[in-house]
């Protein structure tokens, strides 16, 4: 971070100061919510470990002192220590991945320490072998520290890791094109149980009635830094992304945001390129300023959400460096529902061709055609596969074969002249 401020800031240049103090000031600001959540970890802990000390010394004023260095031991020990001399041998040059061990662990550290904490007091939690006062002390100190992230993040930042792996391989196993998204069914869920302000809060944490979103920060989501797979199983190119992205993490997206950046100064848009260039403290306030006018806008540039239907406290949590607790809910849902389209265009396409191409089989396959379009249909009623659907693909089959010009591409009869010509060589 010093060497990041020591880049952004350079010497000899007028109002560093300045820009060094803000840039401090925001850095904390942005920081303070995460602190206090480690803060009240470790009280949970520590005040765990003194009352079960005080109480196997026998409650008395010798046990008082003894418990309390006891709990203050405890909490030191169980605390994330993000020195230099304790980081894991593998975030460092004598681990197994040597001199890249620095920048690809370097946003995995705590995640390492949370993961390797909650393991133990798993195990002294329902260890055989652990015994009764141990046990005691270790689920008081994880249920304290469930509780906290809890309070603050939502109980599903403890959920999405798993559903994205478990079920994600499930996914994989039985065959499906891609991975599900099924942090947004327990949301659902949530909501339908309760109401959805009730099922946000479980969800989501308590810090979504403030009306801004730290789940993302606080939380038990992805503390790894490991990307989604937004491709299907079987494209080598979204695999290369997760990979790239797992192995130098925030470096990586820097790496690209730059080099978006100059596709847009190509372009002419000096707004855009400074919003991907700048740090952000002088990144946010561009940013809420375009909303202002512009609204806000999907990858493509389009407007999804117009300026005035945003208030002044979303512009200034956006020019501070959060995000609204509406706009994280619109673009959660926004996600749910391009998932939900996605698959029902991907099964509709996925049945039509798999009816099409056992037309042309045996009679027993011609015979699972019904089968298979009513599978597709239970589901997603509102697109169907009808044999209609079935009768014109079979045309555009042998339409698309009877053009050997076309080189075996679909292409409208008035466009074909027009598409071969680029071929004709």
């Amino acid at each position: 971070m010093r060497e990041l401020r020591r880049m952004i800031t350079p010497s000899g240049v007028r109002g560093v100061g300045t820009i060094r103090k803000w840039g401090d000031h925001f850095m904390n600001f942005t920081t303070i919510l995460q602190h206090h959540v480690e803060i009240a970890n470790r009280m949970a802990i520590g005040k765990a470990a003194f009352e079960l000390e005080f109480k196997r010394l026998g409650g008395d004023a010798a046990a008082r002192k003894a418990a309390s260095e006891y709990a203050v031991d405890i909490a030191r020990k169980t605390g994330a220590n993000p020195a230099p001399h304790n980081a894991p041998r593998i975030t460092t040059e004598q681990g197994a991945l040597g001199k890249w061990g620095a920048p690809i662990m370097q946003f995995r550290r705590y995640a390492m320490f949370a993961y390797a904490n909650l393991a133990v007091l798993i195990k002294d939690s329902f260890g055989r072998a652990v015994d009764a006062t141990t046990k005691r002390e270790a689920r008081y100190a994880l249920a304290g520290i469930v509780t906290t992230h809890t309070m603050a993040a939502g109980a599903l930042t403890w959920l999405a890791d798993p559903l994205r792996y478990i079920l994600g391989a499930y996914d994989l196993i039985t065959g499906s094109q891609t991975a599900h998204n099924y942090s947004a069914n327990v949301r659902r869920f949530a909501a339908n149980v309760t109401n959805p302000y009730i099922g946000e809060l479980i969800t989501r944490g308590g810090f979504r009635a403030t009306g801004i979103n730290v789940s993302g920060r606080m939380g038990m989501e992805n503390p790894a830094q490991i990307p989604q797979l937004r491709t299907n199983f079987y494209d080598a190119r979204g695999w290369g992304e997760v990979v790239g992205s797992a192995a130098f993490g925030a470096p990586g997206k820097t790496v690209t945001d730059f080099t978006s950046a100059i596709g847009h100064l190509a372009q002419g848009n000096f707004q855009k390129f400074f919003e991907r260039t700048v740090p952000r403290i002088i990144r946010d306030p561009l940013v809420a300023y375009r909303e202002a006018n512009q609204g806000v806008t999907d990858s493509q540039g389009r407007v999804i959400i117009p300026a005035k239907a945003l208030g002044a406290s979303d512009f200034i949590k956006r020019a501070v460096g959060f995000q609204s607790a509406d706009r994280a809910n619109f673009w959660e849902r926004r996600l749910a529902m391009q998932e939900s389209r996605s698959e029902m265009q991907a099964s509709y396409n996925t049945t039509l061709r798999a009816a099409v191409d056992a037309m042309k089989g045996s009679a027993s396959e011609r015979a699972g055609v019904s089968r298979l379009l009513k599978l597709h249909n239970d589901k997603y009623k509102d697109q169907p596969v009808n044999w209609d659907d079935v009768v014109k693909m079979q045309k555009r089959d042998r339409d698309r074969l009877r053009n050997p010009e076309l080189a075996g591409l679909t292409v409208p009869r008035k466009a074909q002249a027009y598409v071969q010509g680029a071929g004709a060589f």
